[in-house]
């Protein structure tokens, strides 16, 4: 049970706390001493989002000898770097004291925080000291951004003006800028070296169904679940998604819903300072390519064509990737939108970017790379950060990068279509040994839009492709528990992920399963879902929140506050149930429409009778409650009437139905199976005849034989109802058939014996004439032959008093 869960996290958070203290930033020396969390130091973020004054002891050196020689290594007359502050000035406290409310935030931001109980301000929601800004550009330096979350800001400066900078007294440390370089190809696809990687693509499904609606975007879809969730309604509504990435080619036909809808709620160009994220001025023309791949495939919406998890969702844009020159990102950027995400309301960070540069492996301890720093202060603020663990897993174990080794996020890893994980995906562990990643999701192969036009689509890979998928699905699982922490979604997520049970460094706890992640905090069971009526089923709650109450609707207007109650339904027929559960995080519901289905359907073998050597139709029969749209009627049959299969045709109720498909036909074991369907025509709910099975019965089987020939079902009939769409077994009763008996001697069956019908059977054999009704009315003499022995045989019982013909 999760009843604790939250406070459970703010205990490890002040665990961890307690043993960062001996390492935050008063070393005497530039090297690191033993249980430091790196080579660099760590920032206090735990403290950061307190709400109390926090005080950063001041390095004895300021800037590191690493850190300088790193900027005398790029030979440039000047150096970005970061400035971290001591403190945020005076009035700390005061200012704490203040209502969250006062903050320049959206409604829907505060409530996210309250959810992580972050109802206060803390010490990151305050602004940085304007006195110590001012200080920095009265020294020339130009500020790049400012970071109230890490109270710090970026600079560049000459070298004369950095040197002077650590003797600031409010100066704590000095570090450099990290970057990430990366190959973009013309399309914007992420370049790798791993070919064996790609799956070659089937020829995507065109089948009346979901495959219809998803397009190429189908398995990947279907491989984490999203399409249950669509089916159930939550597709990412009420719920707020940053993309930050390198800019977005907006006018596309993928984003055109969003639009239209009014769900692009903000955006902003963190490299160019303005609110347009589409290619502008200077811009590469591939400036938008990744970001376009990125938003499509998280909440694209073309039917027929492409589908992200969650279509529904609103979304901020932020571009934050400069692709001029060497194609560098600036981590600043990532830090500033990340603020910008918060006080916009964002629940879900999708990032598919990563900064290693400047730092080593050591430094992936969940602590110290700035990025990693943010992603931290994001999570405890209550946002979902998902970011791609990244494209360097030839390099083997390790080979992540920041912010991927932060604390309470998902980091996320590249599988294929079949589930196997990707070459080139990264591999953790962090530097102080946590499992990365934490989840995987396809990102080879994955179909998205292309920036190249408005209406192009096509296959991109990367652990860019697979963040974006698992950021919709969290949305998705946001819209269906509202009231859930986002620590309870992650770990939702996690424990219901294929991998879940022996999670490692390649797949982290595995490939995502939304149907999975929804059943886990609140769920229900009966032991039946199809059945005969009447019946009494047992229902039971699921899930692995500590439920205090429950509330049963089984969807006849009768209800129940048992955990685990019985119903016995009074009427056959389909049936919506639903149950909400209490729990610490409030009441949680899960509803199934037509759960149930109780039906009192029959099929019927209508028994007939034929004469030997005639035609004999059999007549199945339906009794059906439920409209019906498919049958599959499995039959066998025997030949001890010496019958002879011909066809099978539609009935008196389904002749707006296609004709009936032979599925099998084996006469050897004296077995067919039909389907009756119809796109468009519906067997409704009534009586009468759906199928007529057309034989023919031997010409020398005697009158009255019956019972050899029994019509059964071999495997059970299946009925496809309409709504829902499932097949179920209808009552089935057997059928016989027996053979009419006939007057031995009457030839031309007008059922009396006279010397017409001696003239029949000489008619037939001087004169072509017709035959005998059966051969059995036409032997008279009862020798197993018809000739004229019979005529003779028949003229001498009328005029000569002969024996009559055998009974």
């Amino acid at each position: 049970m999760i009843s604790n869960a939250l406070k459970d996290f703010s205990l490890r958070l002040a665990t961890f706390l307690s043993l960062l203290s001996l390492a935050l930033f008063p070393h005497s020396s530039d090297a690191t001493p033993k249980g430091a969390a790196s080579a660099i130091g760590s920032l206090p973020f735990e403290e950061y989002v307190l709400p109390r004054e926090v005080i950063v002891t001041r390095r004895a050196n300021q800037l590191t000898s690493r850190a300088i020689n790193f900027l005398k290594e790029k030979n440039r007359e000047n150096a970005t770097v970061w400035v971290f502050f001591t403190d945020k000035g005076p009035s700390v406290q005061k200012r704490l004291n203040t209502e969250l409310s006062q903050l320049a935030q959206t409604r829907s931001s505060r409530a996210r925080r309250i959810k992580s109980e972050r109802g206060q301000i803390v010490f990151a929601d305050l602004p940085v000291s304007k006195k110590y800004l001012s200080r920095l550009l009265s020294l020339g330096v130009e500020i790049k951004a400012v970071s109230r979350w890490l109270n710090a800001v970026a600079v560049t400066t000459d070298y004369s003006t950095l040197d002077h900078l650590p003797s600031l007294p409010f100066v704590a440390e000095i570090r450099p800028t990290a970057t990430f370089r990366r190959s973009i190809d013309s399309l914007g696809r992420e370049s790798k070296t791993a070919n064996d990687d790609d799956i070659p693509e089937s020829v995507y499904k065109t089948a009346a169904g979901p495959e219809q609606t998803y397009g190429p975007s189908y398995d990947q879809i279907t491989q984490i679940k999203a399409h249950i969730g669509h089916q159930r309604g939550y597709i990412g509504q009420g719920v707020v998604i940053a993309m930050l990435d390198t800019g977005y080619r907006k006018s596309h036909k993928a984003f055109a819903q969003a639009y239209a809808d009014n769900r692009v709620l903000a955006e902003w160009d963190f490299i160019n300072d303005d609110g347009n994220t589409a290619n502008e001025g200077a811009d590469r023309t591939d400036q938008w390519n990744h970001g376009t791949l990125t938003w499509s495939t998280a909440g694209g919406q073309v039917p027929g064509t492409l589908f992200g998890p969650a279509y529904g969702a609103s979304f901020l844009l932020a571009k934050t990737e400069d692709l001029k020159g060497e194609t560098i990102i600036e981590e600043y950027n990532w830090v500033e939108a990340l603020e910008w995400a918060d006080s916009m309301g964002a629940d879900i960070i999708s990032s598919s970017l990563g900064y290693i540069l400047w730092y080593t492996y050591e430094s992936l301890d969940g602590a110290t790379a700035v990025t990693t720093v943010a992603a931290n202060i994001a999570a405890s603020l209550g946002i979902v950060v998902c970011n791609a663990m990244g494209n360097m897993g030839q390099s083997g174990s390790g080979s992540l990068i920041a912010p991927c080794d932060a604390h309470d996020i998902l980091s996320v890893g590249a599988v294929n279509v079949l589930g196997n994980i990707a070459s080139f995906s990264s591999r953790g562990p962090t530097f102080d040994g946590r499992i990365k990643p934490e989840v995987c999701a396809r990102g080879v192969s994955t179909y998205c839009a292309y920036a190249n036009s408005d209406e192009i689509y096509g296959s991109a890979s990367g652990t860019s492709l697979s963040t974006p998928l698992v950021a919709g699905v969290v949305g998705q699982l946001i819209s269906a528990y509202p009231t859930l922490p986002p620590l309870i979604i992650m770990q939702s997520i996690k424990e219901t992920s294929s991998n879940s049970n022996t999670p490692d460094n390649n797949y982290g706890w595995g490939i995502i399963d939304l149907e999975k992640a929804l059943a886990w905090s609140v769920d229900f069971s009966s032991n039946l879902e199809i059945a005969d009526f009447p019946q009494t089923l047992d229902f039971g709650s699921l899930s692995q929140l500590e439920m205090s109450a429950w509330s049963w609707s089984f969807g006849d207007g009768n209800m129940s506050t048992a955990q685990n109650p019985s119903h016995a339904y009074a009427a056959p027929g389909i049936y919506d149930v639903s149950l909400t559960i209490t729990t610490p995080y409030g009441d949680l519901t899960a509803a199934r429409q037509n759960h149930i289905m109780l039906v009192a359907d029959t099929v019927k073998v209508r028994s007939d009778s034929g004469f030997a050597g005639h035609e004999l139709t059999i007549s199945l029969d339906i009794v059906n409650s439920q409209p019906i749209q498919s049958i599959v009627a499995p039959l066998s049959f025997n030949t001890g009437l010496e019958l002879t299969y011909d066809s099978v045709s539609r009935g008196a109720r389904t002749t707006s139905f296609d004709s009936p498909a032979l599925i099998s036909f084996d006469l050897f074991d004296q077995k067919i199976a039909v389907q009756l369907s119809s796109d468009s025509a519906i067997l409704a709910p009534g009586t009468g005849e759906i199928l007529r099975l057309h034989f023919t019965i031997g010409d020398t089987v005697s009158s009255g034989r019956s019972g050899p020939l029994t019509i059964t079902s071999f495997n059970g009939i299946d009925l496809s109802a309409v709504t829902p769409k499932a097949a179920f077994p209808p009552r089935f009763e057997n059928g016989s058939a027996v053979v009419q008996s006939v007057i031995r001697g009457d030839a031309n069956h007008d059922e009396i014996i006279t010397i017409g019908d001696a003239v029949l059977l000489a008619k037939y054999f001087f004169q072509s004439g017709p035959a005998p009704f059966t051969i059995e009315s036409g032997d008279a003499n009862s020798d197993l032959s018809i000739d004229l022995g019979d005529a003779v045989f028949l003229v001498n019982y009328i005029f000569q008093d002969g024996p009559p013909p055998a009974s």
